[in-house]
C-alpha cells in the first residue's frame, strides 16, 4: 500500500485511478453539501455505503486530496492497498488493513460493500 504513496495518479492503472477519482468527487461533494451523505445506507449504492462506513466510522482523520490533486496521499494510498487487496482476493490481508481504518465489528460490511462495487 506505501507503493503508492506520493505517485502521480496519471501513473495509476485505470480501475485504480477511476476509484481514486470516484472517492475524491464523493468526499468534496459531500464537503460543500453533508445532506449526500444522509442517503438511507439500504437505498445508497454500494460506493456510497462503503464511502458511508468510511466517513462515519473511521477510527482517525481520513485526508483525500481534491479531484484535481496530481499526487497520491497517504491515506489514499492506504485505500488503494485495500482495494488492491479486495480485488486479489486477499481476505485476511484486506479485513488487518481495513482494521486500521474502521472498528474491526465494520470490516467485514466494508469489505462486502467494496466486493459489490467489483
Amino acid at each position: 500500500m506505501y507503493a503508492y504513496i506520493d505517485r502521480p495518479v496519471a501513473d495509476l492503472e485505470l480501475f485504480e485511478a477511476g476509484i481514486l477519482h470516484a472517492t475524491r468527487k464523493w468526499v468534496h461533494a459531500v464537503s460543500y453539501f453533508p445532506a449526500l451523505n444522509d442517503i438511507t445506507f439500504d437505498r445508497a449504492t454500494p460506493f456510497e455505503q462503503a464511502m458511508q462506513m468510511l466517513h462515519r466510522e473511521s477510527t482517525g482523520s481520513l485526508v483525500i486530496n481534491r479531484p484535481c490533486h496530481t499526487s497520491i496521499g497517504e491515506f489514499e494510498a492506504i485505500l488503494l492497498g485495500l482495494w488492491q487487496q479486495v480485488r486479489n482476493g486477499l481476505s485476511t490481508q484486506a479485513r488487518a488493513t481495513a482494521a486500521l481504518i474502521i472498528p474491526t465489528a465494520r470490516v467485514d460490511a466494508l469489505i462486502h460493500a467494496m466486493q459489490r462495487i467489483l
